[in-house]
Formats: C-alpha cells, structure tokens, sequence
C-alpha cells in the first residue's frame, strides 16, 4: 500500500499575508467609472456581447445615449437574436416613461422569446411606474403562452401596488389550468 505525504508546499506563515491582501482587494468597492464623452454604439455592442454581462455603469461609460442605441438594436432585423435579447435586457436599466412606451408599443408583437424578455424588463418599472405597468400585465397574464403567463405573475409579485395587482391575480386564478402557475399565483395572493 503506498501511502503519500501531503506536506504543504508553503507555510500558512507564508500565505496569510497574501490571503489578507487577496480580501482586501475583494472587499474594497470597485473604481466608479467616468461617463462616456461620444456616441459609440460599438462599444455598447461589444458590452452586449461581453462573457462576463454589463452595468448601468458600463454602459454609460461606454457611450452617450445608451437607450437610444439599445432600442436602435432591438428594431433593427439586421441584428442577431442575441444582440435584441441583450439590447432588452439593457433597457430595463434606463426605467424612464420613453423606454416603458417603447416596451408597451412592441411587447404585443413580440416574438416569443423576445416577449418574455419584454415582460421580464416591465419588472424594473413597477416601483416607480404602477398602474402602467398593472395595465400592461392584464394582456400578458392571460396569453396563450404558459412561460409568458408566469413571467408576468413574476413580474406581479414584484409589484408594489397589492390593490391593482390582486384583482388582475385573482381574476387569472380563477382562469388558470396550469396546476403549477396556479399554485404560484396562489404563493404571490398570499405574500401581497
């Protein structure tokens, strides 16, 4: 039977002055970055495309008028999939009346996995924008897609305002076949 050592290689006398250092560095707040200076949609194309994801932060530092740039994307049929997913996704960061019109003018007509992602955005505006988007959850809770249904009850019981989002809940569970979103309509009635 061979039996091996495992005798460290360096010494916690050596290494604990590293780890500290290590989280310190962790722990410090990163840099904030500086605001962009020129328009440069390829620059916020880039951050769409990045491994890592994007930030408010490194969006505006990438480039002046981000949200025009992001809805540029998203309209164009020249533009993959993946780039109007991620354009979607961006403008949920920029909650302004502008952006939520847009959302509400194109989310109908959506396709599919786009129109989830639209209803996923509407989440970012229900803090500071209720009843619109109370109004634009009535449609999308009874859509003729399960996965639409149920982002949008998730996007309902992130909703501030429990009185006009109850009723379109209980208007939907009375309605609901789907045991499973059924259930979660239920967990949502009871948390508001």
């Amino acid at each position: 039977m061979l039996v091996l050592s495992l005798s460290p290689l360096l010494s916690a006398q050596t290494l604990g002055p590293a780890l500290e250092k290590m989280k310190r560095v962790r722990q410090s707040a990163p840099a904030p970055l500086r605001q962009a200076s020129s328009h440069d949609p390829a620059r916020v194309r880039t951050l769409l495309q990045a491994l890592h994801g994007f930030t408010r932060g490194s969006l505006d530092a990438a480039s002046t008028d981000v949200p025009r740039i992001l809805t540029t994307f998203i309209d164009s049929g020249a533009e993959s999939m993946l780039m109007r997913r991620q354009a979607i996704k961006a403008l949920a960061l920029y909650p302004t009346d502008e952006n939520l019109a847009f959302i509400e003018t194109r989310i109908g007509a959506a396709p599919l996995g786009l129109r989830r992602l639209y209803v996923n955005s509407l989440g970012a505006f229900a803090e500071t924008r209720p009843g619109r988007v109370a109004v634009a959850l009535k449609p999308l809770l009874e859509d003729a897609d399960i996965t639409v249904r149920y982002a949008a009850a998730g996007v309902a019981g992130q909703h501030k305002d429990a009185s006009a989002i109850r009723a379109l809940l209980e208007d939907r569970l009375a309605k609901e076949k789907n045991a499973s979103l059924h259930n979660e309509i239920q967990e949502i009635l009871k948390a508001k």
